[in-house]
């Protein structure tokens, strides 16, 4: 509670992380209730961590919340599959904003740049607030990071069995083509449409058990396998993230797990390492002011 000159001014409290209510009262006797940001004290911190075991426990041991490391994961979504594609001696980099506020330590901020080196293969990330208020994540070279296919289907989970050619059926008991990738995940993990669609296919079809496919446009359709339930119906339209379903064991499934397909011109492609279409570029217009911001973090971005 607020008082001036002893009298009752205003009671605070905070509804979130970043947000509080003030509770003030009008020339009239009223009370009135508004929402304002919360004021910190932000310091850009650097943070550099190697994968040992995984992006949780390397990211916490190098100092980072686990909401910054959910943010970095969301970051690079489109772009690395962190279920099942991160290894040992893959690394990252992020400059973040470190909060404080009465001097005691805070939920940290933003992730104002970013790098993830997987694999040997660089993956960069800028933090931009274009002129419109819009913010988004783009490379150094100003392509946007957000694409029209997410790298996977579930936020966080391990993978069972990977892409392959010849993979030994456990119930079927026969070695056949096993052209998508299972993710092991406990009973009713929710599964996101990895792109905008319409769902074409929601219903029980034997083998796949309770099964949803989602029509892209005319090159693409995504499939999904051996649901708990379901979160769609057939001719719903969906968004890249929605939830459409949860992780069961139905139809020929030894445990909880999605299977997931891709399907490129009506042929089975490897989730995994197919070339996807890239996000848009910048705008022209506002090239110079994604450079400008891009400049900004030179140094972080520079140094080994």
């Amino acid at each position: 509670m607020k008082k001036k000159d002893g009298l009752f001014d205003a009671i605070v409290y905070d509804i979130n992380s970043e947000e509080q209510a003030v509770i003030t009262k009008n020339d009239a006797g009223d009370f009135v209730v508004t929402k304002q940001d919360i004021a910190y004290d932000v310091t850009e911190e650097h943070v550099h961590g190697t994968i040992e075991a995984s992006l949780f426990v390397d990211g916490n041991k190098a100092g980072l919340e686990d909401r910054t490391i959910l943010a970095l994961a969301d970051v690079f979504a489109w772009e690395i599959d962190f279920a099942t594609v991160i290894q040992p001696g893959d690394s990252f980099d992020l400059l973040y904003e470190k909060r404080t506020r009465d001097g005691a330590a805070a939920p940290a901020g933003d992730i104002l740049a970013a790098r993830f080196v997987n694999r040997g293969k660089e993956y960069t990330a800028v933090r931009f607030v274009d002129p419109d208020g819009g913010i988004g994540y783009y490379a150094n070279d100003g392509t946007s990071l957000q694409k029209p296919f997410l790298k996977a289907p579930l936020a966080y989970s391990r993978i069972s069995s990977g892409y392959s050619n010849a993979r030994f059926h456990p119930v079927t008991q026969s070695t056949a083509p096993h052209l998508a990738i299972d993710y092991a995940a406990p009973m009713g993990t929710a599964i996101l449409s990895t792109g905008d669609g319409v769902v074409t296919t929601a219903r029980y079809t034997g083998g796949y058990g309770n099964f949803i496919s989602i029509h892209h446009n005319d090159t693409w359709v995504t499939q999904y396998a051996h649901l708990s339930r379901y979160a769609v119906s057939a001719g719903d339209r969906v968004e890249q993230g929605q939830i459409i379903g949860y992780v069961g064991s139905t139809g020929w499934s030894t445990g909880p797990h999605l299977h997931y397909e891709m399907v490129k011109n009506g042929t089975k492609v490897n989730p995994l390492n197919v070339e996807l279409p890239a996000g848009d570029p910048i705008p022209d217009e506002w090239r110079a002011a994604f450079d400008e911001q891009k400049n900004a973090y030179r140094a972080f971005f520079e140094q080994e």
